[in-house]
């Protein structure tokens, strides 16, 4: 069987499982409200950090645990939350690969595959880091357009009121992290585009704990205030903030 480092990119380890999320109200709800548990309280923290980094754009890390991954990002695209356009990195960098190694006669791309195995420093793995250099070199302007792009060139149902786009959902990104530090440099000019007023670029990070620090197939990812880090708990996963069940109080209510 071949490897498949090439084609685990995400970094999810495992197969996600099923999420069974709370029933969503929404109605508008008080400002201010005050949780039965500290794991609703954190969820709702989340939520309203992802909230203005919505409103804020810029660059953000969202760190979320492994089998939650699929369920964060489909609540992270919903249209009635926040509406984010994914964008499958593993398979954009898949592409840019096979369309350096396709059109030739060798490597082949098994070859390719053996080399992803090889042992670092072998002839094997230099081979194979100038096609993923070139390969990069490819991938980088699509996704840069992406993040350039203007109001009125958004994906349709991907713009938030007003016209603005909404965030840029960067997912399956664990080959940002593979194969030293190309991908992380492209990482970094698409987060460094972003804070200068570009789309709002968030990227998310499995993990087995997500308050640990964002990584990417084990690299750290670069961040230019803790800010631009967002921990997205089991409780905001489930929605348990935003159940319609919910029995809260709220504060500042006229007794």
């Amino acid at each position: 069987m071949p490897p498949h480092g090439l084609l685990s990119s995400a970094g999810l380890g495992s197969r996600a499982t099923p999420v069974v999320r709370q029933a969503t109200d929404l109605g508008s709800r008080p400002a201010r409200t005050v949780f039965d548990s500290p794991d609703r309280a954190a969820a709702a923290l989340a939520e309203q950090r992802l909230t203005a980094a919505a409103e804020a754009g810029g660059f953000r890390a969202l760190t979320v645990r492994r089998n939650h991954y699929l369920a964060a990002r489909a609540e992270l695209t919903r249209p009635h939350r926040f509406a984010a356009e994914p964008v499958d990195v593993a398979a954009v960098f898949l592409d840019a690969l096979h369309a350096e190694v396709d059109p030739r006669p060798r490597p082949t791309w098994a070859t390719i595959l053996r080399a992803d195995a090889a042992a670092p420093g072998s002839r094997a793995a230099a081979n194979l880091a100038e096609y993923v250099r070139t390969a990069w070199e490819r991938a980088a302007p699509q996704l840069t357009a992406l993040v350039d792009a203007s109001p009125g060139h958004a994906e349709p149902g991907h713009a938030e009121p007003g016209g603005r786009p909404a965030p840029l959902l960067l997912h399956d990104a664990g080959v940002f992290g593979r194969y030293d530090d190309r991908g992380l440099d492209v990482l970094f000019t698409l987060a460094e585009r972003a804070r200068a007023s570009g789309r709002p670029v968030w990227v998310l990070c499995p993990t087995t704990e997500p308050t640990r620090p964002p990584r990417l197939d084990g690299a750290l990812v670069q961040l230019v205030t803790e800010s631009e880090w967002v921990a997205l708990p089991d409780a905001w996963v489930t929605n348990r903030h935003r159940a319609a069940d919910e029995n809260t109080g709220v504060a500042g209510m006229a007794s």
